[in-house]
């Protein structure tokens, strides 16, 4: 069926919640809970967290995700067209070996495994 890459979009300047992705979210993190969810799927090949933050990637690597620093230019919000600048660099540049790009972020940490693996 093809290479599977999930991968998981972590700025370290968050506009509406300063640091909302590695700051306490009960007894762990979002960003940690969304990885080790990701990580026991199956059909999930590879596990990608990009970011521009030293901190995030160190998670990510820590709990067997690839870590992957953003290229300078979008880590910010500020152009029209900077979500779809960044779906490609992410497909691009972070996922360079995937077949299919599953682009998945913290802030809904309450979405289940069964969600995901529809």
């Amino acid at each position: 069926l093809g290479k599977l890459t999930a991968v998981v979009p972590v700025r370290s300047g968050s506009t509406r919640c300063i640091g909302k992705n590695h700051r306490p979210f009960g007894d762990t993190s979002l960003l940690v809970r969304r990885v080790k969810l990701l990580k026991s799927i199956s059909s999930i090949d590879e596990v990608v967290v990009s970011s521009d933050c030293s901190i995030m990637l160190k998670v990510a690597g820590d709990l067997g995700a690839i870590p992957h620093r953003r290229k300078e230019g979008f880590e910010s919000e500020e152009s029209p067209d900077s979500a779809s600048r960044l779906f490609h660099h992410l497909a691009t540049d972070a996922c360079p070996g995937a077949d299919y790009v599953m682009y998945t972020t913290c802030v809904t940490p309450f979405m289940s495994r069964e969600c995901i693996e529809e």
